[in-house]
């Protein structure tokens, strides 16, 4: 894994990986073992990852804690200063869902509730060897954001076809954004699959009031889960965000 590691960074950048650590409330506990990490024993620089302390230099935004109410607006403006393609990575309970504090009224919860994250490190705290393995799978999105970025921009052409799509879901931002809910909620293999069954229903719906209540109702005749049920909700109100957004 460490030799994949390396081989990985310098594909995708051609030099090492930055990284920009940024602590939004923890205890710290997560934060001795990322130095752990590039202490002798690991060595995690020795694999092309580095730490520095400037956003303007980042390739990865590295977050600890929970996200206290008064860090909301420097999280963003550290985000934004970044430059993109860039990475966010969750690292420790805190960080992936609030950790026990995830109700608390001075907490606003995980990373995710305030910028998009791309690869979760969950532990309490996690051990060093889980860092360096979130490092490789947020490499490996990285890799893909880039691709994605050349392939656009060597095709001015470059459409997604929605031809086949009726009803609430008639476009690409729509669609995109129910897809990466659920497959935030459900994981890729069962986010797609419950995926399907939405986009068959947005055919039969005029409004997306009537698409929100009709797919609670399917979705719980069909799997009588709970957790499918409110991860739907949670994605389909997303939809009806957004749609209120571009229409």
């Amino acid at each position: 894994m460490k030799e994949k590691l390396k081989k990985k960074a310098y594909e995708v950048l051609k030099r090492s990986v930055y990284v920009l650590r940024v602590d939004t409330g923890s205890c710290n506990g997560c934060e001795i073992e990322i130095y752990n990490a590039f202490t002798p024993y690991f060595d995690i620089e020795r694999f092309g990852v580095r730490l520095v302390y400037s956003p303007r230099l980042a390739d990865v935004l590295l977050v600890t804690g929970p996200v206290t109410r008064q860090f909301v607006p420097i999280l963003k403006a550290v985000y934004e200063a970044i430059p993109k393609p860039c990475i966010v990575v969750a690292c420790g309970a805190c960080a992936c869902g609030g950790g026990i504090w995830y109700d608390s009224h001075s907490i606003m919860g995980g990373v995710d509730k305030l910028i998009p994250v791309d690869a979760y490190i969950p532990g309490c705290p996690p051990r060093p060897q889980s860092i360096l393995y979130g490092m490789l799978v947020a490499l490996d999105v990285l890799a893909q954001k880039i691709e994605r970025e050349e392939a656009i921009a060597n095709s001015s052409t470059y459409k997604p076809e929605f031809s086949n799509f009726e009803g609430i879901i008639d476009n690409w931002e729509l669609y995109k954004a129910l897809k990466f809910e659920l497959h935030r909620y459900l994981g890729y293999r069962f986010g797609n699959r419950v995926l399907e069954d939405l986009l068959k229903l947005s055919k039969e719906c005029s409004n997306i009031d009537e698409f929100i209540e009709k797919a609670e109702m399917k979705i719980q005749e069909k799997y009588n889960d709970p957790r499918v049920t409110e991860a739907v909700k949670f994605s389909c109100l997303k939809l009806k965000d957004v749609k209120e957004v571009i229409t």
